[in-house]
């Protein structure tokens, strides 16, 4: 069925959750331009909704777009975040047109506004009692609440060490990665996946359970009572409210491991701060030390709060916890903060700040731009080589190798030294293009390597070797290519089992 505004403006009323509204009082504008153009409000005011075919009174928020764009948000084709950063909608005041959103379901989700668990078998898939067969972590069973990418890659990883990883979406909401681009088509042309959600959610299980229910609480409870770990990524207290907290949890089988993972932590005076991976880097002290070459902080180009603060140490806290319990037979709740568990990447400069109280100065910390001969140097092409020759003996055979046999002795800790000879590594870098210094890399022990691009990791031949860029068969799709496991077990092999499922892929 074609959608234009004349449908959408009849949905609102069938769309509109009281019991998310009664304490909401709003007048929203919708200003839409282009073909089709209308004005028209929507007014929410203690548990009722009302609309207006027309401009009424005066606005608490007001949004414009082109009428395009607003059914393709409103559809689900666009993601609200994405519409809103590209300035395909404009809103007078993002935080009421939030408060306002949450009275109503999303449209193109109204058909599961009444259901308790969503039985959806993906097109894929010819059974849904699949479970891993390889790996170390086989018979391991994980309840995975968690949304976006930090607890998604976690699960992920141990799926594909063995675990069984059960997805555990919302009907209305989900997993907001889903929503996210850019977006692969399906072979067939029948619709379209976010790259993203593929990439973090192979070899698990996927069940829509409206845990907010009564029904689906206790469906969930009954899956905790023979589950070894639930893992989350709520704000501290949310699981609690809904009756699906540690607590809860622990009541139904007292060895459940309980992961949660945040920002800041369960406890503390920033608990409930909202923040994402920068934030938490900043807190962490690690941008501090991030420098742009002229003296200050750099953003860096990954998430390092959300995966090596947040994915890599809940894998290393769930696997610990699990060894525990088979001490003592108890499960327990396992506390993971983004912010404590990035801070670890300062282990070295804060230890030589805590030895001379001196806060070590951008751009000049030995291993972070201070060393001329430890750096990144641009080629004649406009590609990189990574140059690692930190002992004197590697230094030496790369001087050799790059014909400046001359410049043995300069390395040196004063710093206009160093500047010098960074000056001279860059105009002999330059000369050169990365081919090339590959080349001379390959026949000399130096420490000279290629800073590879996105576009270069397939053809690496270590990399191809240790299997880190597989072809998946994505069934939908074709073939796939994906990160593989970074982990090698000589018995057990971790690997993919089978693709990211559709939502409510395993339901039944």
């Amino acid at each position: 069925m074609a959608v234009d505004v004349t449908i959408l403006l009849r949905s609102y009323p069938d769309r509109f959750r009281a019991d998310r509204a009664q304490a909401v009082k709003a007048m929203i504008h919708f200003d839409l331009s282009g073909e089709g153009a209308r004005a028209f409000s929507v007014e929410v005011s203690n548990g009722n909704c009302h609309v207006y075919k027309s401009l009424q009174g005066q606005p608490d928020c007001v949004i414009k777009a082109n009428v395009a764009d607003f059914i393709a948000v409103e559809t689900g084709q666009i993601p609200a975040q994405t519409a809103f950063l590209q300035g395909l909608i404009k809103v007078t005041d993002p935080a009421v047109m939030l408060t306002f959103a949450k009275c109503f379901r999303p449209w193109h989700k109204t058909a599961k506004k009444s259901e308790t668990v969503s039985a959806k078998k993906g097109p894929d898939f010819s059974r849904t009692d699949r479970k891993p067969q390889s790996g170390p972590l086989v018979g391991l069973k994980i309840l995975d609440l968690s949304r976006l990418a930090p607890g998604p890659l976690a699960s992920m990883l141990m799926a594909e060490m063995g675990a069984e990883v059960i997805k555990i979406e919302d009907p209305e909401e989900g997993d907001y990665v889903r929503d996210y681009p850019p977006r692969i088509a399906y072979a067939d042309g029948s619709g379209d996946e976010s790259a993203y959600y593929l990439a973090l959610n192979r070899s698990k299980k996927s069940l829509l359970l409206n845990t907010r229910s009564k029904e689906g609480r206790e469906v969930f409870l009954r899956l905790v009572a023979s589950a070894d770990v639930v893992l989350e990524s709520f704000r501290p207290g949310v699981l609690d409210s809904q009756g699906i907290g540690y607590k809860d949890a622990r009541a139904r089988n007292k060895g459940i491991i309980y992961v949660s993972i945040t920002g800041y932590g369960q406890t503390g005076p920033y608990s409930q701060k909202a923040g994402h991976d920068l934030n938490y880097a900043g807190y962490a002290g690690v941008l501090s030390v991030q420098g742009d070459g002229r003296g200050n902080p750099a953003q860096p180009g990954v998430q390092m709060a959300d995966f090596a603060g947040g994915s890599y140490s809940a894998v290393a806290a769930t696997l610990a916890a699990v060894y525990s319990r088979t001490q003592n037979g108890e499960g327990q709740h396992v506390d993971v903060s983004m912010t404590d568990s990035v801070m670890p990447l300062l282990t070295l400069p804060m230890a030589g700040y805590l030895a001379n109280t001196q806060k070590p100065v951008r751009d000049q910390m030995p291993l972070a731009g201070g060393y001329a001969n430890y750096g990144i140097y641009e080629t004649s092409d406009g590609r990189h080589m990574v140059l690692g020759a930190l002992e004197p003996k590697f230094w030496a055979a790369f001087c050799e190798a790059a014909g400046v046999s001359e410049w043995k002795g300069r390395l040196s800790s004063d710093s206009q030294d160093a500047a010098l000879l960074k000056k001279d590594l860059k105009e002999l870098f330059a000369s050169r293009n990365q081919e090339t210094w590959i080349e001379l890399a390959e026949g000399t022990d130096c420490c000279l390597s290629p800073l590879l691009e996105l576009d270069q990791l397939h053809e690496d031949p270590n990399l191809q070797h240790r299997g880190m860029l597989h072809e998946f068969d994505q069934t939908r799709f074709g073939k796939l290519k994906g990160m593989g496991s970074p982990w090698k077990f000589s018995s057990s092999e971790a690997k993919p089992s089978w693709p990211a499922p559709t939502a409510g892929a395993d339901s039944a």
